[in-house]
């Protein structure tokens, strides 16, 4: 007996289980004071959510009571729905999957600034800015973007499932076939690298539990470059066994951030054509 096909919205709810992201910001304790175990408050403020709002709409700002499970928070938001569209905008919180992070603010004093990728300052090796994830000055990053088709949480969506199937256990990672790498392209000044940015910060939050830590690494794709043939090659061959090497600690996510790639990853047939000798473009060809 041939089965029958399954209607279009059924198919979407095996598919994609409706869920309710949930962000809580959490306020910075003094070094003095005991480090806050955020496990734990996960899942008090989880329930605490669940009893006390059973309709809420996406980016609407939770009001704080006094529970005593709210003393350690800043703020709460309801930053995003995955599943099938809701015309209303409205969720009731018995129904979707609650996805709660709660998470500190990284200070800029944290983070490294912007500095050779190896720890001892080597002036010809390429600039980076190192920023430890999530960080208060990319707080407001994602709210300065509007895109009319929702591109934000679509790329954040769509990067969130692809790293969740890589780290399946069994998978063969030769056999899947994702680079890791996410290229956007558009005219100069439309939001490229803000955006990156905004989603790293994004993916730092939502993968809290899965990444206890996670690192932002803004290369300086013109400092690759070498006025000697030969070195440039050799520059970026070093700056990525160096990305390599800090990324091989499995609880710490790396999100690199390459702005102008095209300055060293031209087509190669082009430059050929075109009689250019650049010895960068063959290192990353």
């Amino acid at each position: 007996m041939s089965a029958m096909p399954m209607p279009a919205a059924t198919e979407n709810m095996v598919l994609l289980k409706p869920t309710l992201h949930v962000e809580v910001i959490v306020k910075k304790q003094k070094q003095s004071t005991k480090p806050v175990d955020l496990q734990e408050l996960r899942r008090d403020l989880h329930q605490w959510f669940i009893n006390c709002h059973a309709t809420v709409k996406v980016g609407q700002e939770i009001v704080l009571d006094d529970d005593p499970c709210l003393k350690l928070v800043e703020r709460v938001d309801v930053a995003d729905y995955t599943g099938p569209s809701n015309t209303l905008g409205y969720f009731d919180t018995d129904s979707v999957q609650l996805d709660l992070q709660a998470y500190i603010f990284r200070a800029e004093s944290e983070s490294e600034g912007r500095r050779s990728i190896r720890q001892d300052a080597d002036a010809d090796m390429p600039q980076a800015r190192v920023l430890a994830l999530p960080n208060v000055i990319l707080k407001d990053e994602s709210d300065s973007l509007v895109f009319d088709d929702g591109l934000p949480s679509r790329l954040l969506r769509y990067l969130m499932r692809m790293i969740g199937m890589m780290r399946q256990p069994g998978l063969t990672l030769a056999t899947f076939n994702w680079n890791r790498l996410c290229l956007l392209h558009g005219p100069p000044g439309s939001g490229k690298s803000t955006l990156c940015r905004a989603v790293a910060q994004k993916l730092s939050i939502r993968l809290g539990q899965t990444f206890p830590r996670a690192t932002l690494i803004e290369l300086n794709t013109s400092s690759m470059l070498s006025k000697y043939f030969g070195e440039s090659g050799k520059l970026i061959s070093a700056t990525f066994e160096r990305v390599y090497a800090a990324a091989q600690d499995p609880g710490t996510l790396i999100c690199v951030v390459m702005d102008e790639v095209e300055t060293i990853a031209g087509s190669r047939e082009r430059s050929t054509a075109s009689g250019e000798c650049n010895d960068g473009m063959r290192a990353t060809n």
